[in-house]
């Protein structure tokens, strides 16, 4: 499906110690958010068990945004709830400046052509699996982004999807980065 399928060497190591990190981290949400939970302001026992609830539940959906990826071998993931002023450029610079340069070939941030703002989403396709499930790790929840598999998988995929649609956009800013 995804045109990842084990990218780094196909062992599935790097994605194995990265569940075992993501259920070492959903437990120790559980754990450590009783203390985190007091020094933030929990006065009562009723509060303490609510933070430490929600803590382990973010990390649930975490670990089932990275698990939905894994399983389909998606390598095109969809970000959501991105700020309307938000454009491919500022992805782009996003995931670079967050270690993630060289490791993804297209970025599109989808823009009403009218207003030319953004819709609130951009798609990225990563060059395995294993780059998909890292970001998603790090981003999922990270200011409300909701991360998953995008229906169309690769870069060519997704480039040639747009280029059917808008064949005569000549405004740069409304085309996907692609890496070349």
């Amino acid at each position: 499906a995804g045109g990842g399928g084990g990218g780094c060497g196909g062992c599935g190591g790097c994605v194995d110690d990265l569940f075992s990190t993501a259920m070492a981290a959903a437990a120790a949400a559980s754990s450590s958010s009783a203390s985190a939970a007091l020094s933030s302001g929990a006065s009562s026992l009723p509060q303490l068990e609510a933070q430490k609830g929600l803590a382990a539940q973010e990390q649930k959906k975490k670990v089932s945004a990275v698990k939905k990826i894994f399983e389909q071998e998606a390598t095109t993931i969809m970000i959501r709830n991105l700020p309307p002023s938000m454009q491919t450029e500022d992805v782009t610079r996003m995931l670079q400046s967050y270690g993630f340069a060289g490791v993804f070939d297209l970025c599109r941030v989808p823009r009403d052509f009218s207003t030319g703002r953004g819709k609130g989403m951009a798609f990225v396709n990563f060059k395995s699996v294993q780059h998909s499930c890292l970001f998603a790790w790090h981003f999922h929840g990270f200011n409300g982004y909701d991360i998953a598999p995008a229906t169309h998988q690769g870069r060519d995929a997704n480039y040639d999807k747009w280029r059917r649609k808008h064949k005569n956009v000549k405004d740069k800013k409304m085309k996907p980065w692609t890496g070349v």
